[in-house]
């Protein structure tokens, strides 16, 4: 998969002139970049304005940001959601990093806050031209966010999913293609690339198992288990963004990393086992969407083998967080830790004369910094950390909505820190009939 990606954006010279020069900015330094964050929430201010903000002091690169409030209305209320969730931690961290992004604003040439419902500052941002835009708001308006910066930016980074609505993703998807037939003059021609920041977690095994010979290791792939449970419920100011549910929202980056070894093209629903459902009590989202889900299915390898794939995401389970993907093979596994607070390795497991012999072999990332790190640093066209194609993006989103339209109303609810196996136990069935 990471193959035909490397291929997209190496082979096409023409194509690509665009964004190699971009690359040769960001590598040498020698031109500041103009980077524009769609989006001013959760996901711009603990995942991107850290990093961003210390590349913007070391004069690399120029930021807006934009969003349709002012950001002290829009941090208050967050701050404010926090405070009514109880969360003192997430509380101080909302004020400290907006508290940081106000502070360098007033002084700051090198960045800039648009306010979407202001006339004159809607205006001037409809007219800009950007180097790389994130979009970073809630998944049922991405494509909406990045359609109006074809032909006005060269790297467009699309947060997973790729958009909450099929359909307007494979229009979308149309639009480039037809884009990419007629360029040609002075119109320049936009990359558009969906990202996932769980499988840019796991991007040094992406890249290195096959140089590395691993399954030669544990033997051919029969079994992918996973799991990304949370023990905190869903954020009341992140309730928005998780609308859609547990299934769009933790699921997508399971099929992100299971696109890896697995061709998603082949999943249909006489594959699937069971899939069930909860939903935790006092869940600040609609009454119809799931906090928590189990998943038992089947799929086929690139090489057209059936491999078992089974696994558990949600929040509010449990005790403590559980986030991990193993690769099970005919004698022996792969185990991808995927929790920043525990090992950060990726485990090989050999089976020996005297039982199974375990030894680390890739440092995880945690997905964001090693993504930022690869578009900056000017790598991204020969390691594009957490990249998707656009195929492989319709795909996950195709298999999203095909199980969650399933979902009946009424689920059953589940107390917060329940074990995982008594959620599962009371769960919702999902018919496929």
């Amino acid at each position: 998969m990471k193959q035909k990606l490397v291929y997209q954006l190496t082979e096409d010279v023409q194509r690509n002139a665009d964004l190699s020069r971009l690359m040769l900015m960001c590598r040498t330094e020698a031109q500041m970049v103009h980077v524009v964050c769609v989006g001013a929430g959760d996901a711009f201010i603990n995942r991107y304005w850290p990093y961003l903000r210390t590349e913007v002091a070391r004069n690399r690169m120029k930021l807006t940001v934009a969003d349709v409030k002012t950001i002290e209305q829009l941090a208050r209320e967050r701050i404010e959601q926090a405070t009514q969730s109880g969360e003192k931690k997430a509380r101080k961290t909302l004020r400290t990093l907006y508290g940081d992004f106000i502070h360098d604003l007033q002084g700051g040439v090198n960045l800039k806050y648009v306010n979407l419902e202001d006339e004159n500052d809607r205006n001037w941002y409809d007219h800009i031209r950007a180097d790389i835009v994130f979009i970073l708001v809630p998944d049922d308006i991405h494509i909406n966010k990045a359609k109006p910066w074809l032909g006005r930016s060269t790297l467009i980074l699309i947060e997973k999913p790729y958009n909450r609505d099929l359909r307007q993703a494979q229009e979308f998807e149309n639009d480039l293609k037809s884009m990419v037939a007629h360029m040609g003059g002075d119109l320049p021609v936009t990359w558009v690339c969906p990202f996932d920041h769980y499988l840019a977690k796991i991007f040094q095994y992406e890249m290195k198992k096959t140089q590395d010979r691993l399954f030669e290791e544990i033997g051919t792939l029969i079994r992918m288990e996973f799991g990304i449970l949370e023990s905190g419920p869903v954020e009341l100011w992140r309730a928005h963004s998780l609308e859609a549910g547990m299934i769009y929202d933790l699921f997508s980056h399971v099929l992100a990393m299971l696109s890896i070894e697995l061709n998603l093209s082949s999943f249909r629903s006489d594959q699937i086992r069971e899939i069930k459902v909860a939903r935790h009590k006092n869940c600040p989202t609609s009454v119809d969407c799931e906090t928590f889900a189990s998943f038992d299915f089947w799929l086929f390898d690139y090489h057209g083998r059936r491999v078992d794939v089974k696994g558990i995401v949600g929040k509010g389970v449990g005790n403590r967080d559980e986030k991990f993907l193993n690769l099970v093979g005919e004698h022996g596994l792969i185990s991808c830790d995927l929790g920043t607070k525990r090992s950060g390795q990726t485990w090989i497991y050999k089976e020996k004369s005297g039982g199974k012999v375990k030894r680390p072999i890739y440092r995880i990332g945690k997905g964001h910094p090693e993504f930022l790190e690869a578009i900056l640093g000017g790598t991204y066209i020969e390691q594009p950390v957490g990249g998707l194609t656009g195929d492989i993006a319709i795909e996950i989103l195709s298999i999203l909505g095909a199980i969650r339209g399933r979902i009946p109303h009424g689920i059953n609810e589940y107390d917060l820190k329940t074990d995982k196996h008594a959620i599962a136990a009371r769960a919702s069935k999902l018919s496929f009939s």
